[in-house]
């Protein structure tokens, strides 16, 4: 996930930016492709369920560690 700044620098320090700009505008509109979009359409809902509530404090316990393994990694 947190490869690519460092690969961009390593190829700016080697050849520059203008001899690699053709690999940014190449891989530009992969970003802007809506490539997982198909199958979250082919997906049901999700039925809601009456139950209890958790609480603010209790959602962010168990958030938390994932957020922060995602944060840790970039």
């Amino acid at each position: 996930m947190a490869l690519g700044a460092p690969l961009a620098v390593a190829l700016d320090s080697l050849w520059g930016n203008p001899q690699w700009a053709w690999l940014q505008l190449a891989c530009s509109p992969c970003s802007l492709a809506p490539s997982a979009s198909p199958l979250a359409y082919r997906k049901s809902p999700v039925p809601v369920t009456p139950g209890e509530h958790l609480s603010f404090r209790h959602v962010l316990g168990r958030v938390a560690p994932h957020g922060m393994g995602l944060a840790l990694a970039a």
